[in-house]
């Protein structure tokens, strides 16, 4: 092996060319990911911290996520992955957490709706001038 390979072994040894410092990060309370799978990351939670994790929205676990994450605070690392993936993180106990979209694809449409409708016709009196003036 050389510098920057990784070994896996299973019924046969494979070296791979990997990006070490990635792969090491953990040892610095810090979580690497480049296009991670939302459900990577939750097996990761499930083998580092011991937390049941489930989805409501299945949809979650397709997307993918990208960055550096600080592991030192729980609650930190919760709000960081609220604000990256766009999710609610419910707490059920201390070590169940349940992910859920924040909006609904139904209620972004309503929502979407309400606001052209105020565009278009304001609840309050317009006092703009059509004369040109």
């Amino acid at each position: 092996m050389h510098p920057g390979q990784t070994a896996h072994i299973n019924s046969d040894i494979k070296v791979t060319e990997d990006d070490v410092p990635v792969i090491t990060s953990w040892k610095d309370y810090v979580w690497t990911f480049e296009n991670t799978p939302v459900a990577l990351l939750m097996d990761r939670l499930r083998d580092d911290f011991g937390l049941v994790v489930k989805v409501k929205d299945q949809s979650i676990k397709e997307r993918t996520i990208s960055g550096n994450l600080s592991t030192k605070n729980l609650e930190v690392l919760y709000k960081a992955l609220e604000v990256m993936l766009d999710i609610r993180i419910e707490r059920d106990g201390s070590k169940e957490i349940t992910l859920v979209q924040k909006y609904s694809h139904e209620t972004a449409q309503s929502d979407y709706r309400h606001l052209v409708l105020h565009y278009r016709d304001p609840p309050w009196p317009t006092n703009r001038r059509t004369d040109g003036c």
